[in-house]
């Protein structure tokens, strides 16, 4: 038997590729937000790190004498006004699981919309070329073993 397909379901063919986008993007998914989770640990820590920085500087011998200079402490955080970031990166990292859940979600979103767009954008062409000769598929019945 000798059948034509004439039109391609919009709705199922968004169902698919929104679970087969799912299903595909998981473990990177995961993956991407373990890794956005440890860079916000180390961009906290390198903050934090440079809040409190103290500059030793050298003894200077003038030949009659030496004059020892003191340290200074420099703050680079608000030296180059990163208080901002610094207060956004506790708030992330004191988040935890629901920022991991968040960026999970949010690379699960985008993956299955870079697979069910190209999949609609097929359908609707086919969908379109279709009535003037559709795709032609026989059919044999399966014998049995």
């Amino acid at each position: 038997m000798r059948y034509e397909i004439r039109h391609i379901s919009v709705r199922s063919t968004i169902k698919f590729g929104i679970l087969a986008g799912a299903s595909v993007s998981f473990l990177p998914a995961i993956a991407i937000a373990f890794l956005a989770l440890q860079l916000i640990g180390h961009a906290l820590d390198a903050l934090a790190n440079m809040q409190h920085v103290v500059i030793d500087l050298p003894t200077i011998n003038l030949g009659i004498g030496s004059v020892d200079l003191p340290t200074v402490p420099v703050d680079f955080v608000q030296s180059f006004g990163l208080g901002g970031a610094l207060s956004t990166m506790q708030q992330l990292h004191s988040g935890g699981a629901m920022v991991f859940l968040l960026i999970l979600a949010v690379v699960l979103v985008v993956g299955s919309l870079f697979t069910a767009m190209p999949l609609l954008g097929f359908v609707m062409f086919y969908n379109s070329v279709a009535p003037r000769g559709g795709i032609a598929v026989d059919l044999v019945p399966r014998e049995r073993r």
